[in-house]
């Protein structure tokens, strides 16, 4: 795992954004703390279990040298929303899972949030689209022919929920309250994959991405 890379990203004032699976060496649960490991077995799902446990090491492997401490020392809670965040020091960063990669995002003294979805994913993008996008998204996505309106809904939908995450929103927001442009924040389509949709939104000034 080329961590320099990370940390060169940072220097640069550019955005690392880490692609971790659940299938690699990382998905050993021996290294991560009592809190973590507890919360992994209580995953129903073995990939969720597998994806939950490798992001976990990665995200303690990167975050320790930066903050100066063990990858099992790292502070890390979770708050009310359910965004995990790093207590106290200058990164912050987001996570997001699906079909066995995980992505994590990372900033210094700023805000970020990150999504992921896979191109398969079975959704039912008619009602999702109406619960729980931005009514300006709404009309345009629902003229669209099937495929067209699949593929514009997964690129709305992980565009919106990485701008949910870096205002610390939580999760999911309801339509009515989806913040189309939070204040201060960029959000932008990246690439990690050809069967992958992502986005990410941050408050840096002139970033780009760079996906490791």
């Amino acid at each position: 795992m080329p961590f320099a890379g990370i940390e060169k990203a940072l220097r640069q004032g550019d955005v690392p954004v880490c692609r971790v699976y659940a299938d690699s060496d990382f998905a050993d649960p021996i290294h991560l703390p009592d809190h973590e490991r507890a919360a992994a077995v209580r995953l129903i799902r073995q990939a969720d279990r597998s994806a939950f446990v490798a992001c976990r090491n990665v995200l303690r492997r990167v975050l320790g040298p930066l903050v100066g401490c063990a990858p099992a020392d790292v502070p890390i809670s979770v708050m009310p929303g359910g965004k995990p965040e790093l207590d106290g020091g200058d990164f912050s960063f987001s996570i997001a899972h699906a079909a066995g990669m995980s992505l994590i995002a990372l900033v210094a003294q700023g805000r970020v949030g990150v999504d992921l979805e896979h191109r398969d994913r079975a959704v039912d993008d008619r009602l999702v689209t109406k619960s729980f996008l931005p009514l300006s998204q709404q009309g345009r996505i629902a003229q669209m022919d099937e495929l067209c309106r699949k593929n514009a809904f997964l690129v709305a939908w992980t565009q919106n929920e990485a701008t949910v995450k870096a205002t610390g929103q939580g999760l999911v927001v309801p339509a009515d309250e989806c913040p189309e442009d939070a204040e201060g924040l960029t959000t932008r389509r990246i690439e990690v994959g050809r069967a992958w949709f992502a986005a990410l939104a941050t408050d840096r000034d002139c970033w780009r991405p760079v996906i490791i």
